[in-house]
């Protein structure tokens, strides 16, 4: 449920902020794209997926990140950024498990 996924998500966001966050899969530069579609302002995610895109040019890795990096510029960490809100039409009003649903919807049909 969107509320467990927000709960979940609270957990690793309760980790100290220098916390390796390792992916079970490279979906790194799929992932950046997605973001900067619904978040293109956010400047420390425009220089992160220019650093994914040259890192999976030279066949590198992506992982593993650190969560406070991850915080500036993860939708599923940012589900409060008004310009994430903004770009999918949530309501200021919906809560962060409402917004979380919706960009996940967004993620699906990326």
């Amino acid at each position: 449920t969107p509320e467990q996924m927000l709960s979940s998500l609270g957990k690793i966001m309760s980790l100290p902020e220098n916390t390796n966050i390792y992916c079970g899969h490279e979906y790194t530069l799929s992932n950046s794209e997605f973001a900067l579609s619904i978040e293109p302002r956010n400047e420390a995610l425009q220089s992160y997926a220019a650093h994914v895109a040259h890192l999976r040019d030279k066949g590198l890795p992506t992982v593993p990140t650190r969560l406070k990096n991850e915080k500036k510029y993860n939708p599923f960490l940012r589900a409060s950024s008004m310009e994430i809100r903004q770009s999918l039409n949530i309501p200021a009003t919906a809560n962060d498990a409402e917004a979380l649903v919706a960009i996940r919807r967004a993620k699906d049909h990326f």
